[in-house]
Parts: C-alpha cells; structure tokens; sequence
C-alpha cells in the first residue's frame, strides 16, 4: 500500500510515524485510518522494529476526526468509519 497521508522513517529499530495533513491540524479522515491500519499491520509482524512513535506533522499532534468528511454521511455510516 502506499502512504499519502503518512510520513514514516526508520532509526534502527525505533519507527517514526507522522500524520501529515498539517492544513487540517492532521485531522483523521477515513484514508488515513486505513493507511494507519495497513501499516500498524505490517509493522506489528517485523521483529526488527522495538519503538514506535506517532507524532504529528505542523503545529498539532491529531486534531480529531475530520468532521468534514462526515457531513455528507448518515449516523450509521459514519460510526463504521470511525470503528
């Protein structure tokens, strides 16, 4: 998969993982949960990696969930984006 809303570097065996959607104070949406799930995955699985840290890119670590994205959705669709 590729990350476009993910920076990720690799310092021996401490990843860093940076939400980069500075312009929305790196709000989650529903592609960067995926992203985020996709690599937690693949990451859990590799015994070289011993530290994981999740920082934000900007001024703001995770602003919440982008409430953006939800206004076009109905109540039960937007509970299953967000599970």
């Amino acid at each position: 998969m590729e990350y476009n809303s993910l920076l990720i570097k690799l310092f021996d065996d401490i990843a860093v993982i940076s939400v980069n959607r500075p312009d929305s104070l790196n709000a989650l949406n529903y592609n960067i949960l995926e992203e985020l799930n996709d690599l937690l995955d693949k990451m859990s699985s590799d015994i070289k990696i011993r530290a994981l840290i999740i920082t934000g890119e900007g001024k703001s670590f995770v602003a919440g969930a982008d409430i953006s994205e939800m206004k076009s959705k109905n109540p039960e669709e937007a509970s299953v984006m967000y599970r």
